[in-house]
């Protein structure tokens, strides 16, 4: 069986908002397409069979990234040499782990998860955008394209797309009938007069035309609107792990949670604010000077003191994704091991090509090893 089976291709346009990525993948005839698809089957292929189906389901279904972490994290420990097993059984329980990884006399299980930078309401949210956006990308004008200033939906019903595309067909008309300079688009006069707004009972949208430098009749090509983030990786990292840590209860031997953090600029001062509790700036009368402390909100350390001991280790990767294959970022990123300073089953250090944080007089303390994912995964030697 092949991830991606072997067929004719002759699709180069760029993927849709809305577009199912495993689709896109699969029909993109681009050379980094078939760059992508060659090393995933090829990783594929070290699968079980037993275990390709489901897979492949897993892939085609809407799961892309959480399928292509678990792939990713089989291939890698099958270049460092461990024996896997996935899904392995637990005595008294019904749940199954990812992994089981064993090499020579050392063993350990091994969880994968994701911890994305949207909470599922504004990713909701967002896939109701770019499927509007892809419709009203089908407009064409000879002057402008269209960048969006702003989008509310006020309930859950499916705004009317036929009405939206009729409101803009006018509003194009009209401005390439006129001799306007956006130039000057600052000044609220041009604003007020040109702007195109429109609103219902289901959605608020705003759009500042913005004129082409060549006419040409194109598609109005929406430019997507930006939206300042503010970063929640502290309650989306806490969000993603927590359901992992008590799931398979004492499993008796090390237990890891691997990570793939797709929020950008996280830094590792906010994965250990996560883990030991978020930094606080305070007064110490008694010597008279600033000091840093921390809350008792972390996730191994909290106002109960020492907790989540049967996990043993958070490893993090940071945005792995399968366009990573093609372009040699791996070459850029590492994997990071925090290891829990009061683990009931602590994992050995040094164990694993990895970056590692080591509690040291409760403090965490780097050891960097600098080798990177890509020469793991494709280099003949470590």
């Amino acid at each position: 069986m092949l991830l991606f089976e072997e067929k004719s291709r002759n699709y180069e346009k760029p993927m849709k908002a809305s577009e199912d990525y495993y689709r896109y993948l699969d029909k993109i005839s681009l050379e980094w397409g078939n760059q992508v698809r060659d090393i995933l089957n090829i990783w594929f292929s070290h699968l079980p069979v037993e275990e390709q189906t489901e897979m492949k389901r897993r892939f085609q279904k809407d799961d892309f990234q959480a399928a292509f972490f678990e792939l990713f994290l089989h291939e890698l420990f099958l270049k460092l040499g461990y024996k896997i097993t996935i899904h392995p059984d637990i005595d008294g329980q019904e749940k199954h782990p990812d992994f089981l990884l064993e090499k020579d006399d050392f063993k350990f299980y091994l969880e994968a998860k994701l911890c994305h930078f949207k909470s599922k309401e504004e990713a909701k949210r967002d896939g109701r955008k770019y499927k509007l956006y892809d419709e009203l990308d089908k407009l064409s004008s000879e002057k402008y394209f269209l960048s969006v200033e702003e989008i509310k939906f006020f309930d859950n019903n499916e705004p009317s797309v036929r009405k939206i595309k009729s409101f803009l067909k006018k509003r194009l008309n009209r401005l390439e009938k006129l001799d306007i300079n956006t130039e000057n688009w600052n000044d609220p006069v041009y604003e007020d007069e040109f702007m195109i707004n429109y609103e219902d009972d289901r959605i608020k949208i705003s759009f500042k035309p913005i004129q082409k430098i060549v006419p040409r009749k194109t598609k109005i090509l929406i430019i997507r609107d930006a939206e300042i983030k503010i970063s929640h990786f502290y309650k989306s990292f806490l969000n993603s792990v927590k359901s992992k840590v008590v799931r398979y209860g004492d499993l008796k031997t090390p237990y890891i949670i691997a990570v793939n953090i797709f929020e950008p600029l996280v830094t590792t001062d906010d994965i250990i604010d996560a883990l030991l509790g978020k930094r606080v700036l305070g007064y110490n009368f008694l010597k008279e000077k600033l000091v840093i402390s921390r809350k008792n909100n972390g996730l191994m350390y909290s106002k109960e003191g020492e907790q989540n001991k049967r996990v043993s280790g958070i490893l993090t990767f940071c945005s792995i994704l399968d366009t990573n294959l093609y372009n040699k970022k791996l070459k850029r990123k590492r994997m990071i091991l925090f290891h829990h300073p009061w683990a009931k089953y602590p994992f050995p250090k040094e164990t694993l090509p990895a970056d590692e944080f080591f509690a040291v007089n409760d403090i965490y303390q780097p050891v960097e090893k600098n080798i990177s994912l890509y020469d793991i995964l494709f280099a003949e030697d470590i």
